[in-house]
C-alpha cells in the first residue's frame, strides 16, 4: 500500500507542480518585463565564445551575472523537449519527497499540511532566491515571480498530496 501511495502522490504532486509552473511562466506577462531577449543575439554570442567563455556561470566585478549554455536553441522547439521531460522528473522527485515530509509531519487536515509544504517552499525561496537578490542583484521583480512560481507551486502542489493523504495514506509505522 506504501508503494502505490507514493507513486500516486509522486505522480499527481508532480504533475500538479508541472502544472503550476507552466502556468506561471506562461500566463503571468510580467515574466517579459523582468526577463529580457538579447538585442542581436548572435553578435553578443560570437563574441562570448572569440573570448572563451564556454557554458557555465560568469561574474564580473563591474556588475554582471552570466548564465551561458551554448546548445541547441529552444526557439526551434528542439531544444525544449528534453528540458520538459526533465523537469517533470524533477517536479515528481519533489512531490515524492514532499508526501514523504508531509506523512511524517504532525500537521493534520489538508489545509494545514499545505501550509506545512508553503513553509518548506518559502524556506528554499529565501535560501536561493533572495540570496541571488542580495549577492547578485537578480531585480526584485524577478524573486517575487520565483516565489509565484516554487513558493506558492509548493503549496498548491501540498495540497493535492495534503488531500491524497487524508483519503489513502498507510497508517504510520
Amino acid at each position: 500500500m506504501k508503494a502505490k501511495f507514493y507513486l500516486l502522490a509522486g505522480l499527481l504532486g508532480g504533475i500538479t507542480l508541472f502544472a503550476w509552473g507552466a502556468l506561471t511562466h506562461m500566463a503571468l506577462p510580467i515574466w517579459k518585463d523582468v526577463m529580457h531577449e538579447i538585442p542581436n543575439e548572435q553578435a553578443m554570442v560570437d563574441v562570448m565564445k572569440s573570448s572563451g567563455i564556454q557554458n557555465g556561470i560568469h561574474y564580473g566585478m563591474q556588475g554582471f551575472f552570466l548564465v551561458t549554455f551554448f546548445g541547441k536553441g529552444m526557439d526551434d522547439g528542439v531544444g525544449m523537449g528534453g528540458l520538459m521531460i526533465t523537469e517533470f522528473i524533477l517536479d515528481v522527485m519533489i512531490a515524492l519527497l514532499l508526501a514523504w515530509i508531509l506523512l511524517r509531519t504532525t500537521a493534520t487536515g489538508v489545509l494545514k499540511r499545505a501550509r506545512f509544504a508553503l513553509m518548506i517552499g518559502l524556506m528554499a525561496w529565501v535560501a536561493i532566491n533572495v540570496s541571488y537578490w542580495n549577492w547578485y542583484h537578480f531585480p526584485f521583480a524577478y524573486i517575487v515571480l520565483e516565489f509565484l512560481d516554487s513558493g506558492l507551486g509548493m503549496f498548491v502542489g501540498g495540497l493535492v498530496i495534503a488531500w491524497l493523504i487524508e483519503k489513502y495514506a498507510p497508517a504510520r509505522a
